[in-house]
């Protein structure tokens, strides 16, 4: 009987659902998910598929176990990234986001901001100008996360759009902010 337990712990890979990122992380396909949730669910099967659990199995087995971890992380990546897993959704529905483009409208507001960016002189300006772009970004997540809700794939998809640049902005603000930082620490010493 001992012979039965030595070979009972050997490691024979659980099948893992990859219909889609959303089944594969055992969570409902929506926009709106539980973070805690996916964490939870993510590290439960991070540990059970874990390529070092399969030392002692067959090539194949550890193959298999490297291609589901290699899986696991990135549709945790996609479904952990609100842009990332709008996207992914977009996908899911036979929407490709990355064929649509930005409203003229909103090229125009976009060209006035890089103005102000480029017309921003003090670091209060700069701070200004991203408060003005985050509180931007949250009401068009808000947005974009209404849509979905209702399934309004189309109306999510324009606010997805919007925000991609808006972030992509947010993000040349930061660095200016950082840039201007730097400035004024090397003026002082």
């Amino acid at each position: 009987s001992s012979c039965n337990v030595s070979s009972s712990r050997i490691m024979t890979l659980p099948p893992l659902n990859t219909t889609n990122y959303f089944t594969m992380l055992q969570l409902e396909p929506h926009y709106d998910i539980d973070l805690k949730q996916l964490d939870s669910n993510f590290f439960a099967l991070q540990r059970l598929f874990h390529p070092d659990k399969f030392i002692r199995t067959t090539v194949e087995e550890k193959e298999r176990a490297v291609v589901a971890s290699t899986q696991l992380n990135q549709a945790y990546k996609t479904l952990k990234d609100d842009l990332k897993r709008g996207a992914y959704l977009f996908s899911i529905h036979g929407i490709d986001p990355d064929k649509e483009q930005l409203s003229p409208s909103f090229l125009a507001e976009s060209l006035q901001w890089r103005e102000e960016l480029e017309e921003a002189g003090t670091h209060e300006q700069l701070l200004l100008l991203l408060n003005n772009i985050v509180k931007l970004r949250q009401q068009n997540m808000e947005q974009m996360r209404q849509y979905f809700a209702k399934k309004l794939y189309l109306d999510a998809l324009s606010v997805y759009i919007k925000l991609k640049f808006i972030s992509r902005f947010q993000q040349e603000v930061k660095q200016q902010i950082d840039l201007h930082d730097e400035a004024l620490s090397n003026r002082r010493t």
